[in-house]
């Protein structure tokens, strides 16, 4: 009987603690911000992660699918536009074309004025700025 019940104590002890391990494991999936330590078994906060920049993202279907393989990105045309004009903040990307050629308007804001510059979707060079 005792070896029966101390069987049943450690096989329980040894279940709640992979249920326990694998709702930590769950529960860090769906949250990342938070860390549970391996030493003291206490949920401990990460520091906090940089947002991503966002901006309005326009690609119009018809000409998206016109020009379905642009080597630049919208992201990288926004990357392309902060470095040239020394820092700033992308509002909004759209997808447009001119001659037959696609490229990416970029609208920025920096030192307190938008920036219009575009962007070769081919090659990535700057083909103009509007202030």
């Amino acid at each position: 009987m005792r070896k029966m019940v101390m069987a049943t104590l450690v096989g329980g002890g040894i279940t709640v603690f992979l249920m326990g391990g694998t709702g930590l494991a769950l529960a860090d999936d769906d949250d990342d911000r938070n860390r549970v330590s391996a030493r003291s078994g206490q949920v401990v906060a990460a520091a906090p992660q940089a947002a991503a920049p966002r901006f309005e993202l326009e690609i119009d279907p018809e000409l998206d699918a016109q020009f379905p393989n642009r080597p630049v990105n919208g992201a990288e045309a926004a990357e392309i536009v902060v470095d040239a004009i020394g820092g700033g903040q992308v509002t909004e990307v759209e997808l447009d074309e001119e001659d037959g050629r696609p490229y990416w308007e970029v609208k920025a804001e920096f030192q307190g004025r938008e920036v219009e510059v575009n962007v070769d979707a081919f090659n990535g060079d700057l083909i103009g700025d509007d202030d």
